[in-house]
């Protein structure tokens, strides 16, 4: 007897957490619309990176520049503080 009461009393309390993550999570959706801005931000901080790694490369081989650890390490910081930003 006292188990069935466990057993209802923990089946409500589990309805009442699902329903409220359920509702947690309709109401604190992102928009589409500010989805997208956000894989356009991200996009663009990529092709920044992809194009900087491209300089550096050409600079290397070129022989404009002879200390490529130098610059890896520039590169790191760079892309650590705009993921921090």
């Amino acid at each position: 007897m006292l188990a069935k009461i466990w057993k209802k009393l923990l089946m409500a309390i589990l309805i009442i957490a699902c329903l409220y993550n359920i509702t947690a999570k309709l109401v604190n959706k992102l928009s589409l619309e500010d989805q997208l801005n956000i894989v356009k931000e991200e996009e663009s901080i990529t092709e920044f990176v992809t194009n900087l790694h491209e300089s550096v490369e050409k600079a290397i081989t070129t022989g404009v520049v002879e200390d490529a650890e130098e610059i890896d390490d520039e590169i790191q910081n760079t892309e650590n503080t705009d993921i921090i930003n």
